[in-house]
Formats: structure tokens, sequence, C-alpha cells
């Protein structure tokens, strides 16, 4: 699509996790279900607002060396993915492409969205369990935070987060948790500015990321992991 015009530069996987891990950054993942919105549709679990796709557009833009902006590696070669994967990706190009081009810097350096998500749709699976463990060393020996819908329930019945020195959560609605967003920034903003605050909560999860990085804390948008 499109071969000749100019693609953004996104690192793979591992060189995302590796510069993460280097250099304690945070971290905010956009896919299609924010292009969805900022394209002006309805999701299942969050309806259109436009507040909320304001701050999206302004956050995507972001250009911040300790904040890693990543977005979904499917400009180039998509014979890595599984078939369901390419010919997802193929119609979502079709329809989108317009607008990640209108939102995207060809001088910025982005992390792969699929950072927390290295297996699903890829065709090669055979070091997803080494990834995984590098991407469970983020929390390792801290204090973490989860904001997450309330059927996100990540962690639950194994071993994710066994590794972090303490793990609370502050669960939030499971749909259009936008309109809830002063109440869930006030009760983020009663921890400790050294809590490491992971985040799975669609759409809202990228705005509070940006703030609370503002504020000072580590956010690591993990999604559903």
């Amino acid at each position: 699509l499109q071969p000749k015009s100019k693609q953004p530069k996104i690192l793979s996987i591992p060189e995302t996790i590796s510069i993460i891990l280097e250099n304690k950054l945070s971290v905010i993942r956009f896919g299609d279900g924010e292009i969805s919105l900022l394209d002006g549709l309805d999701l299942p679990f969050q309806e259109k607002d436009l507040d909320l796709i304001k701050k999206l557009e302004q956050v995507i833009r972001v250009n911040n060396p300790k904040l890693l902006i990543c977005i979904p590696g499917m400009w180039g070669k998509l014979d890595i993915f599984a078939p369901y994967a390419y010919h997802f990706i193929m119609h979502h190009m079709y329809r989108y492409n317009h607008t990640w081009k209108n939102l995207l810097s060809t001088t910025q350096i982005y992390g792969d969205t699929n950072v927390t998500r290295h297996y699903l749709a890829y065709n090669d699976k055979k070091n997803a369990g080494e990834i995984f463990k590098k991407i469970f060393t983020i929390w390792e020996n801290e204090n973490a935070v989860l904001i997450e819908g309330s059927k996100s329930r990540l962690g639950v019945g194994n071993d994710m987060f066994s590794n972090a020195k303490s793990l609370k959560r502050i669960l939030c609605p499971p749909e259009n948790a936008y309109s809830y967003y002063n109440e869930i920034l006030q009760e983020t903003l009663k921890l400790p500015k050294e809590t490491l605050i992971l985040l799975s909560l669609g759409p809202t999860a990228k705005v509070l990321a940006y703030e609370l990085f503002t504020l000072g804390y580590r956010v690591i948008d993990i999604g559903h992991i």
C-alpha cells in the first residue's frame, strides 16, 4: 500500500522491549481501536467522545525521550503475520492508512504496539516465552498498581505479577471508562510518585497514562497482555 510514500520508523518487538528496559521508559500503545475512535466510530466498550478523541490525537503526537509511543508494526512486509492477522491488517490499512499518516511523524522512532501481544498474530511463536519473561522484568521488585477494567482480571490465576514487590488494583468500569475519567484520576493521584503504574483500560488508558506521565509517574500501558 503506497509503497513509494514515507513510512513511520517502528522498532521490532525485541528492540522495543530492549529500549524500554534499558532506559526505563514509560509506554503508551496505540492500535486499531484508538484509530477507529479517531475516525469517528464507536467501540463495543467505549462510545466516541469528542474530548477523548481530541486528547488521543494530542497524545499520539507526543515526542518525548522518556515516553515511548507505540504503534502497530504493519508497514512493510506482512509475511510474519498469521493469515487472519494478515487479512485484518490489509483491510485496516485500506480503510485507515490515511488516518495513521495524518497522525504520525516520519522522523520519530516508535515502538511496536504488539510488544505485549507478541504471540497472537504471528506465525513464529517460538520466542514468545522468552519475550514474556523480559516484559515481566519491567515490574520486578516494583510497587505496582494496575488500573484496569473490572472484568479484565490480569494476572488472576497465573504468575504474571509474582515478581512484583507489591501489586494493588484500581478497578474501573468495563465500558465507557472515559465517562469516569476524573474519578479514576483522583484515585490514582493518591499513589506515591515512585509507584509503577500499569494500565489496561482501552483508549482511556492512553489519556490517563500521559497525564500521569506529565505529573512524574512512570506508566506502562500493557493492555490485555
